[in-house]
């Protein structure tokens, strides 16, 4: 009886592990290649983590006066990969690049991944690029990219499909 509960356990683990959701984070830089294979994100980067702040200040007081949003900016980490060379030259020479898109997927090994958030990036500079790795035992070398910009938009897609959207200019402060 044991025996029949434990098969049945491992067989309810395996299958709810198959249509647990999986995310992953895509980033696309100009005509700089990364090394993703999925069929819908091929040759853009692949990103472990990003992350962006995003802060309004106001006076204190009975007349409160809101000024300019401070937005940092958009740093995401990623393994060394064929694309780095390309993102340091980048960041050196100063490069602008009209847009970069950053896409999040959600999706199990039976559905194809779906974009569930998508941030769009304008006119934008690689400010920074920094290396760091640990090598014991492994050799594991990962990435901070930062990038700056002048426009943002952010998309939330729901499980059922609606979408909400949002920008803001810096420049326009609006």
């Amino acid at each position: 009886m044991k025996n029949n509960y434990f098969i049945l356990t491992c067989f309810m683990m395996l299958f709810f592990a198959g249509i647990a959701t999986a995310q992953k984070g895509f980033i696309k830089i100009g005509d700089i290649e990364g090394e993703a294979v999925e069929a819908t994100h091929r040759n853009w980067i692949v990103i472990e983590s990003f992350n962006q702040t995003l802060e309004k200040q106001t006076s204190a007081g009975t007349t409160r006066r809101s000024v300019a949003p401070t937005m940092t900016r958009v740093v995401f980490t990623k393994k060394i990969d064929k694309s780095t060379p390309k993102l340091m030259e980048s960041c050196a020479k100063g490069q602008v690049h009209p847009k970069v898109e950053m896409e999040m997927t959600s999706g199990s090994e039976r559905g194809a991944p779906q974009t569930f958030y998508m941030v769009t990036l304008e006119n934008v500079l690689i400010t920074g690029v920094n290396s760091s790795g640990l090598c014991s035992p492994d050799c594991e070398v990962m990435e901070e990219v930062a990038l700056s910009f002048t426009k943002i938009s952010w998309e939330h897609t729901d499980s059922s499909g609606q979408k909400v959207e949002a920008n803001y200019d810096l420049e326009r402060e609006r």
